[in-house]
C-alpha cells in the first residue's frame, strides 16, 4: 500500500481529538476528505440551511488547502442530504461556485438524518494531487 498521511487542519484538531478520525487522508496521489458538515470552528451546527451548505464547502477548503490542493483538484464528490428534493437547487448553485473550475463525478443521496440534530449536509471528496 502507498504511504498514508493524516491531514487535519488546525481548526479540526478538536475532531480527531474528541471523535478519532482524520477529516483527510492522502494516499498516493490521491486525497480522501472525510464528509464535512455545516459546522462552525466551535463545533457549533449553523441553523440557516443555505449558510450550513456554504460552511461545508468552506470546511471542504479547510482540509483540500491544509493538503495543498483545492476545488479544482476534486474529481469525486458524494452529498449526503436531509430532505434532499427541497434544497437541491440551492445546493447545486452552491456546488457550482465552489466547483466552478472542475467537472468531478458527483452523487447526491438523500438522507434520514446525519450525526447531529440540525445538520442537512454532509459532502464527501476525493482529490487528485497533479501529475
Amino acid at each position: 500500500m502507498a504511504e498514508r498521511q493524516t491531514i487535519v487542519p488546525k481548526e479540526m484538531q478538536y475532531l480527531v481529538e474528541r471523535a478519532r478520525y482524520a477529516p483527510g487522508v492522502r494516499v498516493g496521489g490521491l486525497l480522501f476528505v472525510s464528509g464535512q458538515v455545516g459546522r462552525d470552528d466551535q463545533g457549533q451546527v449553523v441553523a440557516e440551511t443555505e449558510a450550513q451548505m456554504v460552511q461545508a464547502f468552506e470546511n471542504c477548503r479547510k482540509v483540500l488547502t491544509a493538503a495543498g490542493l483545492g476545488f479544482e483538484h476534486v474529481v469525486d464528490i458524494t452529498s449526503y442530504h436531509v430532505g434532499l428534493q427541497s434544497h437541491m437547487p440551492t445546493f447545486r448553485a452552491i456546488k457550482n461556485r465552489y466547483l466552478a473550475d472542475a467537472l468531478p463525478c458527483w452523487t447526491a443521496i438523500g438522507v434520514h438524518e446525519l450525526a447531529m440534530a440540525g445538520m442537512v449536509i454532509e459532502i464527501k471528496l476525493i482529490a487528485a494531487y497533479p501529475g
